[in-house]
């Protein structure tokens, strides 16, 4: 709140005989949809003497001009989207009742303020799909927070083996060898293989050659 007030302090200081002084008048309150947006100030320091703060806080300039136009501006509408865009209601601060003018929103933010000092101002027939989108979206979070509430999620049972130090037999390698088995091995690499009993056998016959000669 601190902040805001400087910030408008701010934007709305000047001048006056060498002392600063601050002047700026509240001229409305904009509902869309029935939803607020945005408050729209007028001062006396700058031609941008329009100053609109909107519902985030963030505050922006301009200069005079219609209220069609500057709603336009501000929300970065197409002329396609201002072909629906009505009022909906207008309440005068002025006179403390309500305004019927079809033609209230060519009106100017100065002239509002010439004729009704200050306005509440609801408009409809414009951001009609965002707010079906926020509607819907709303709907979707609020049924799947329903939806979260009423599940209840039971952990898996997990049976977990008691711990022992022996082994089972069906883990064990098969590594059971008899004595049999063993001689037969050993027999088997005792046996020359081929390569082995042909050099024999040549080396045999390089002897017998030998002795005929």
């Amino acid at each position: 709140m601190t902040d805001r007030i400087s910030k408008i302090q701010e934007y709305s200081s000047i001048v006056v005989n060498g002392e600063v002084t601050y002047k700026v008048d509240d001229i409305a309150n904009v509902y869309i949809n029935g939803i607020y947006y945005f408050k729209v100030y007028r001062r006396y320091n700058s031609p941008f003497d329009i100053m609109i703060e909107d519902y985030n806080g963030d505050f922006h300039f301009q200069k005079d001009m219609p209220i069609r136009c500057s709603i336009q501006n501000i929300l970065c509408l197409l002329d396609d989207d201002l072909y629906n865009m009505k009022t909906e209601s207008v309440h005068s601060i002025g006179h403390n009742a309500p305004i019927y003018d079809e033609s209230f929103l060519y009106l100017t933010w100065g002239q509002v303020v010439d004729l009704y000092k200050a306005v509440y101002l609801n408009v409809s027939g414009i951001l009609t799909n965002y707010l079906q989108s926020c509607i819907y979206c709303s709907n979707i979070l609020n049924t799947s927070d329903e939806i979260q509430h009423n599940i209840v999620v039971t952990p898996p049972e997990v049976t977990i083996p008691p711990f022992t130090d022996t082994i089972p037999d069906s883990d064990k390698p098969d590594m059971v060898m008899n004595h049999r088995d063993i001689r037969k091995r050993k027999r088997e690499s005792s046996l020359p293989t081929r390569v082995e009993r042909e050099y024999n056998l040549r080396s045999k016959r390089r002897r017998i050659s030998q002795k005929d000669c």
